[in-house]
């Protein structure tokens, strides 16, 4: 009977994983021949030689801590050059690779300590397998996806999952080799994506969590968790000083014009709008125009304060009896915590404040919430598994329709202007797309509405950005001028 019931969930686990393999390739179909647009054609293209007379170290030179990433690009250009459709299979074998990994997390954070008894043995695949496919399909992930260049947002997350599989699977089975799989594994993570370097906290929270670690030995653990990965994260931050060194050399300038406070506002305003993307993926977009907040005390911020303080309240006080509630929120947080702080400090030269693959490694913990929360509302599991399968359907075919928009640059550009149709450097970029396909009159078109923007304002006391856009405009129309 034992070796019955094996064989079953032998098979079952390989229907799971069919299905998640097979759905990933079937909702990004569509993303296979997609151009090389925005970051990708000067973080990618331009390093043909670089990739042709390949050097670690002059890969080092140019990708820095995000060496794998560039790893991956060099790995892509040896198979195929700048053809578009292996850079796009690897992006998504990664995404697929993920919801795997993230099937597994859910399974064995069930079976830990704190949860084992919780949730009946037969619920654990079930609730992993939908929470994988949450992650697989939620529209969200396309720009980690479709967007190639954002492969670094998927591949930072395929570490930082393999680091957390090995070490929790280390802590139940008592199998020394596989902390230093652990440590393997978060050691490339660290030279692939920032957001790797919260890891330390993650091992330690997951402690606290799932293993009740507040004996003497446990906090020990925690203490001595804490501090190697501590000591791991310094590596990539010590080998990356003369970069960050070389960027600080406008230190004055950045001391007397960074609006930091008004960043840190702001990002409270972003961690509202990502909890509305994770719940309601509408008007995504590659390059938001948000509003910088003026201060704390405007209606807008007081209530994203006041949103994102009752999620930590109720993270803190729920923690015994809503444990993976509690434990989701805090994910949300950490997860996003690297890409806040980011734009915080980096918003004035030019970055965004939001991006869609910010929320990518997010997506775990919203995956895993989304289930146990319909779990604990509806009670019914076959109720809960039919509203499941309607939200990942609905999944799949926003999925699938957003992927259109990074089909070509000028696509992606055109999504862009319809959205926030009132930014000059959006224009600018849609005509550029023209420019390169030589539809003239288009670009001329797109930088005629750059310009009026101008002229509606007044040329006086521009900022930097809109200089610069200023002089690209000009600079473009000559060229079409000269080409036609």
């Amino acid at each position: 009977m034992n070796d019955s019931l094996s064989k079953n969930q032998e098979s079952w686990i390989d229907a799971a994983h069919f299905i998640i393999v097979c759905l990933g390739f079937l909702i990004y179909s569509n993303t296979f021949y997609g151009e090389f647009v925005s970051d990708d054609i000067n973080g990618i293209l331009p390093y043909a030689n670089l990739f042709n007379n390949f050097s670690i170290a002059s890969l080092w030179k140019v990708f820095n801590t995000r060496f794998f990433s560039g790893l991956s690009y060099a790995f892509n250009y040896w198979l195929g050059g700048f053809n578009v459709f292996g850079y796009h299979i690897f992006n998504i074998i990664v995404h697929i690779i993920n919801s795997l990994l993230v099937y597994h997390f859910i399974q064995i954070t069930l079976k830990t300590p704190a949860l084992k008894n919780i949730y009946a043995e037969t619920q654990y695949k079930p609730i992993a397998l939908f929470s994988a496919l949450i992650f697989l399909t939620h529209p969200i992930q396309t720009e980690s996806v479709a967007y190639i260049s954002q492969r670094v947002a998927s591949m930072g997350a395929l570490f930082y999952l393999a680091t957390l599989l090995f070490y929790i699977d280390a802590r139940l089975n008592k199998t020394s080799w596989k902390y230093g799989m652990a440590g393997i594994f978060m050691m490339i993570g660290l030279f692939t994506k920032e957001m790797t370097f919260t890891l330390p906290f993650a091992l330690v929270i997951y402690e606290i969590y799932f293993f009740k670690s507040f004996n003497k030995k446990g906090l020990k653990r925690m203490g001595i968790v804490f501090l190697s990965t501590m000591l791991l994260v310094s590596i990539p931050l010590f080998l990356a000083k003369a970069r960050v060194e070389g960027d600080m050399q406008d230190a004055t300038e950045v001391i007397v014009q960074t609006p930091y406070l008004n960043n840190f506002f702001t990002e409270i305003n972003v961690l509202r709008s990502y909890l509305r993307l994770l719940f309601f993926p509408y008007k995504q977009c590659h390059s938001y125009i948000y509003p910088l907040a003026d201060g704390f005390w405007n209606g807008a911020t007081i209530g994203s304060a006041i949103l994102l303080m009752f999620l930590i309240t109720y993270a803190i006080v729920r923690f015994q009896k809503q444990r993976i509630i509690s434990f989701t929120i805090v994910w949300f947080f950490l997860a996003t915590s690297m890409e806040v702080a980011f734009a915080i400090v980096y918003a004035h030269r030019g970055a965004g404040l939001i991006y869609d693959h910010w929320l990518y490694l997010a997506m775990v913990g919203f995956s895993f919430f989304l289930v146990i929360f319909l779990l604990n509302l509806i009670k019914d599991w076959k109720k809960v598994k039919i509203v499941l399968v309607a939200i990942i359907t609905i999944f799949c075919v926003l999925t699938y329709q957003r992927n259109q928009v990074w089909q070509t640059e000028i696509a992606m550009w055109q999504d862009v202007v319809k959205k926030y149709p009132n930014n000059p450097g959006h224009h600018l970029a849609l005509g550029a797309a023209y420019q390169k396909k030589k539809m003239w009159n288009k670009a001329i078109q797109e930088y005629n509405e750059a310009l009026n923007f101008y002229f509606k304002k007044g040329f006086s006391k521009l900022s930097k950005i809109n200089k610069f856009y200023l002089s690209r405009i000009y600079n473009n129309l000559g060229l079409v001028a000269f080409e036609e």
